[in-house]
């Protein structure tokens, strides 16, 4: 599905250069150095420095020419116990109890972590996003609660959210479609699976995060008589939006900044593509 929005040259141009900058801030480097985070032989995150040298202190890593070093068969009980220390010593974000994959550079599984200690150690996430239309060209968004870590109360896609560590990515979709909007799969139909980017960038400077997360996204046609219903406490509320509309919600900084992205490309404007590891 692409999209097109009416705007005059002034309001396209003004688009374009305000959806370079969000390019750019979704595609940033880290702002201390960091060290490598290896699992044997495997590249899978990055931890600030003084971040790692206690948690070196603790005796939680090896230490291997720079850097962090975690044997294999025991990487995901040790983890565990890095994510309980960093809660204690208030270095993780909100604790979830929810485990995810930890990925090497080719998407391998090594172990899995503490989702509230992944942007701590520089570990890549998945996401995965429903961006929901009408017949007309409307878009069903929602608004994150305000309670949330990133971007609370901005407008964001139908539904979104992190995969689960071993959970396929249309399961974890029909999951987060349920939890966050109340719509059961049977109820959408014309599903588009979009091209997979990368955002990186410094999050939560409070515990050394850094982000790095693979954006999953699919479109998806609404019938008219389907009205979204939060299931999970995470929505505030949703909104019925035409395009035009989207743009300038997007102009007004009232947008997350992944649904942006992700709207950018259903209307088929370029945007960066970027892979890596933090």
């Amino acid at each position: 599905m692409t999209m097109e929005f009416s705007a005059s040259p002034a309001q396209s141009e003004e688009f374009a250069q305000w959806l370079y900058g969000l390019q750019r801030s979704c595609q940033q480097p880290p702002l201390k150095p960091r060290m490598p985070l290896y699992i044997g032989g495997a590249h899978v995150g990055s931890v600030e420095e003084g971040v790692a040298q206690r948690l070196l202190q603790q005796h939680f890593f090896r230490q291997e020419a720079g850097q962090l070093v975690l044997a294999p068969d025991s990487a995901t009980m040790v983890l565990q116990d890095v994510a309980l220390w960093l809660r204690e010593n208030g270095l993780a974000a909100k604790w979830r109890n929810e485990q995810l994959a930890v990925l090497d550079g080719s998407g391998q599984t090594h172990a899995t972590v503490e989702r509230a200690v992944i942007r701590t150690l520089g570990m890549t996430s998945v996401a995965v996003h429903l961006f929901g239309w009408l017949a007309d060209g409307r878009i069903w968004l929602q608004r994150r609660a305000l309670d949330k870590a990133t971007d609370p109360g901005k407008l964001d896609t139908l539904a979104g959210g992190l995969v689960a560590a071993h959970e396929p990515l249309d399961v974890a979709l029909e999951r987060e479609t349920w939890e966050e909007a109340g719509v059961r799969w049977p109820q959408v139909k014309n599903v588009h699976k979009g091209e997979m980017f990368v955002v990186q960038c410094p999050i939560d400077e409070r515990i050394g995060g850094y982000m790095i997360e693979q954006c999953h996204w699919y479109t998806a046609q609404l019938a008219d008589d389907v009205l979204p219903v939060n299931q999970d406490g995470e929505v505030a509320e949703f909104a019925l939006l035409s395009p035009e509309d989207m743009v300038q919600a997007m102009l007004a900084g009232d947008c997350a900044a992944e649904a942006a992205l992700i709207f950018a490309r259903v209307m088929g404007m370029e945007t960066n593509r970027s892979h890596g590891k933090g």
